[in-house]
């Protein structure tokens, strides 16, 4: 296994091959083009079998391996974030979709938009859903009393219009209202 990326993910992946030539600085714009520009070349050298990406880009030229990706969602194209990262992913997107030879998503909801939005061919499209480490069903995990009310509602997730936090909170209303 090789990974290619920024040498600063070294220290979380220590026992595995880092590839970072020509990637010098930790930036996203950077990064992008060294995906386009560095990464088809160093991969086709190294005659990887697979490109695997676990965000939504690959690269568009043509390679001698085929490309799989993960896309989470789409919302980008619905208008739900901003600034020039969603101009650039709402030109993108539709394009990395169609040159991967796969895409895995998270939930059959977002395999229907990707289709959809991307008009991508569901055959394409994979769900594989989010998994949880054992760890955190351990009969051995300690307990911490945290002193928390005897109710309360918590939410853990962006702080983003997409997440529809307005709807979340209502529904909080209503349910300390009625309960």
């Amino acid at each position: 296994v090789t990974v290619f990326g920024h040498s600063n993910i070294s220290a979380r992946l220590d026992s595995l091959t880092i590839d970072s030539y020509g990637y010098r600085r930790n930036s996203k714009a950077l990064g992008m083009i060294w995906e386009q520009t560095t990464l088809p070349k160093r991969a086709t050298d190294r005659e990887i079998d697979v490109l695997y990406s676990p965000v939504a880009y690959c690269p568009l030229v043509p390679t001698p391996f085929p490309c799989a990706i993960t896309i989470h969602d789409v919302s980008s194209l619905s208008g739900h974030s901003a600034g020039w990262y969603n101009r650039f992913e709402r030109i993108m997107l539709p394009q990395m979709a169609s040159r991967a030879d796969l895409i895995f998503t998270v939930s059959e909801f977002s395999k229907s938009k990707i289709c959809s939005k991307l008009n991508i061919p569901e055959s394409k499209v994979q769900v594989v859903y989010n998994g949880v480490n054992e760890l955190f069903f351990s009969e051995d995990t300690p307990t911490t009393n945290l002193n928390l009310p005897g109710s309360y509602f918590l939410y853990v997730g962006a702080l983003s219009t997409r997440k529809n936090i307005s709807g979340l909170l209502e529904a909080f209303r209503i349910l300390h209202e009625d309960y």
